[in-house]
């Protein structure tokens, strides 16, 4: 008997594990498992999340509609040019469809479809749908998917589409976001349990009616029981001011803490007191479009020791170009730490051209003007005492920029990069980097912009207005180098003079340049950017005041090239070598001269 009961019950025990297994295969399927998401639209909570597995992306969009949902990739924001994915759940089944757009208008049915459905469901009046795609296709229909700068199109409509290529008119239920796919800013993890947090808030300050306004204000550093690592940044943006603040700095600095206490005015710096001089460590960067930026978890940024700082001081950039006198701002950080000792400390550099006047100035009517700011190898070697692993960076400019790049050379050679040739002065995050990079004492950087003048008449000059120009980038990286702070450069004055045959004897010289006709300003400017002798600032943020460091005169460096960048192996291109041998060992090549030479004569005999 109790042999007998002993099938029925392996049986059913079997039965159950199946099903356990079938349900958690169901469950996986309906997941992409994503490590990003954000919000595309409020009003019709259009939410997009993604993960990067390899060479493939997978995507779930969703929105509030019983219709279709779609995404589309754009080149600049608009319908011409975009690589278009739309998808529905009709009587139950879901499905999706390639599209592509060449006009404002209906957009086209792709028939490579090269996006690769894996569920769908209609779920309280709201439509999911999952679906993946390789990062290049070759489909030349399609868009590529790299570091930079994404504009997504999204699009909803109550109906769903008759067909696979009848894609209803979205009307006004319609927007443009720009994100970053790759190296984008992780989910947040969940807080740790020994995680606690403080605030940093402007005590509301009554923005000025300029344009254009630098407000700085201190902060004591809590007292913790034991020394602590930062590990996230949540910047606060008060509401209804998302477009005032522009882009924020958090310094650590050490001195007298009651000398500076309290202090909350415009940042000029003759007025401050003096412990402020001493500001020049940023702890935190972030501008205009970006979340909160985490530390991967083996690295913080250090609190509460002997050596760290004191006081805090927060640098705020207020763009306010219609010049209101009606904004009291309370906007700042909010920073999470944890008294659990990360493995690493973490520490930021500031690297790429100094935003002088008279040092960067970007002609108007161009279209693809360059300028660059070099960190030389003499800098890197009295600044890092050892090598140092880069896990993120900040792009920084302004309105006309529209490429920034991180040149990394070793021995006059490029050896790395960090790229976005679709920047958005309106999405600047703080990218986390899919791999650590190494960089090493010794080693030569450059930054360099593109900008865009097409749309102005005079001069575009370095400063700190959001119409004036910037060309940085902010590298986050370990272990902490104490001589590490900045390492800016730009054309010298000696070569602006004689470059652009100024009188050395007017003071003004940016008054003389203006006075150029446009062809000689243009070119001689042109010929300042790439042949021109340098500044190189080599600033340490510990021991100097934040105006001083190692200065020096240097040649243009002789291994730069303007268009020089990492190629990296063509997928497309490979595929389609690989097709070519295997034509070739198939024996398929024998056919080709005899076709060759019969176009040849057909092409004699028909001129």
């Amino acid at each position: 008997m109790i042999t007998n009961m002993s099938k029925p019950n392996e049986i059913f025990l079997s039965t159950v594990i199946l099903s356990v297994l079938f349900s958690i295969a169901i469950k996986a399927q309906n997941t992409v498992n994503e490590k990003h998401e954000t919000v595309l639209n409020e009003d019709y909570e259009v939410l997009l999340k993604w993960r990067v597995d390899g060479d493939v992306i997978f995507f779930e969009m969703s929105a509030q509609t019983q219709g279709y949902v779609a995404i589309g990739f754009s080149p600049n924001g608009g319908m011409p040019g975009s690589d278009i994915v739309a998808g529905w759940v009709k009587d139950g089944k879901a499905f999706i469809s390639d599209f592509y757009a060449t006009e404002f208008a209906k957009p086209i049915m792709d028939f490579s479809n090269d996006y690769e459905l894996l569920y769908g469901s209609e779920e309280g009046g709201r439509t999911t749908v999952g679906f993946k795609r390789k990062l290049q296709t070759c489909d030349t229909s399609d868009y590529k998917i790299t570091g930079d700068t994404a504009r997504i199109i999204w699009a909803v409509n109550d109906r769903d589409p008759a067909t696979l290529d009848d894609l209803s008119y979205h009307g006004s239920s319609r927007g443009v976001r720009s994100l970053v796919l790759l190296d984008a800013t992780a989910k947040l993890h969940e807080l740790p349990k020994d995680a606690d947090s403080f605030e940093l808030l402007l005590p509301n300050v009554a923005v000025p009616s300029d344009d254009t306004t630098y407000w700085c204000s201190t902060f004591a550093v809590p007292k913790f029981d034991k020394p602590v690592h930062v590990f996230r940044f949540d910047t606060i943006v008060q509401e209804g001011h998302e477009a005032l603040v522009h882009h924020t700095l958090l310094y650590g600095c050490r001195g007298n803490v009651s000398s500076v206490l309290g202090y909350s005015s415009t940042c000029e710096r003759d007025n401050m007191p003096p412990d402020l001089e001493k500001c020049s460590r940023i702890l935190y960067a972030w501008a205009i479009g970006a979340g909160s930026f985490e530390f991967p978890e083996h690295v913080g940024l250090p609190l509460g020791g002997e050596s760290d700082p004191t006081f805090f001081f927060v640098e705020m950039h207020y763009d306010n170009p219609g010049r209101r006198a009606d904004f009291v701002d309370s906007s700042g950080f909010k920073v999470h730490y944890t008294s659990t000792p990360r493995q690493y400390e973490a520490d930021i550099w500031m690297v790429g051209e100094a935003f002088r006047p008279t040092g960067q100035m970007i002609p108007p009517k161009e279209s693809d003007f360059k300028t660059m700011g070099f960190c030389l190898g003499d800098c890197t070697k009295v600044s890092m005492s050892e090598d140092i692993k880069v896990f993120a960076a900040f792009l920084h400019g302004h309105l006309t920029v529209r490429k920034i790049s991180m040149q990394h050379y070793r021995d006059g050679k490029l050896i790395d990069d960090i790229r976005d040739d679709n920047y958005d002065f309106n999405l600047q995050e703080t990218r986390l980097l899919t791999e650590e990079r190494i960089f090493k004492p010794g080693d030569d950087y450059v930054v360099t912009c593109s900008y865009n003048t097409m749309d102005r008449e005079n001069i575009t000059v370095g400063g700190e207005s959001t119409t004036n120009e910037m060309c940085v980038s902010f590298v986050y990286y370990y272990p902490r180098q104490s001589r590490l702070g900045y390492c800016l450069s730009s054309p010298s004055e000696a070569s602006v003079i004689n470059m652009l045959g100024l009188d050395e004897g007017q003071n003004n010289l940016l008054n003389q340049i203006k006075q150029m006709n446009s062809k000689e300003m243009k070119d001689g400017l042109k010929k300042v950017m790439k042949k021109g002798k340098r500044y190189n600032f080599c600033i340490n943020p510990v021991t100097t005041r934040m105006h001083e460091g190692i200065e020096f005169e240097v040649d243009f460096p002789p291994w730069y090239k303007e268009d020089q960048r990492i190629i990296t192996q063509d997928a497309c291109v490979l595929a389609s070598i690989n097709s070519g041998s295997k034509m070739m060992r198939a024996g398929y090549w024998n056919t080709i001269p005899v076709f060759a030479i019969f176009m040849c004569l057909y092409a004699m005999f028909t001129v």
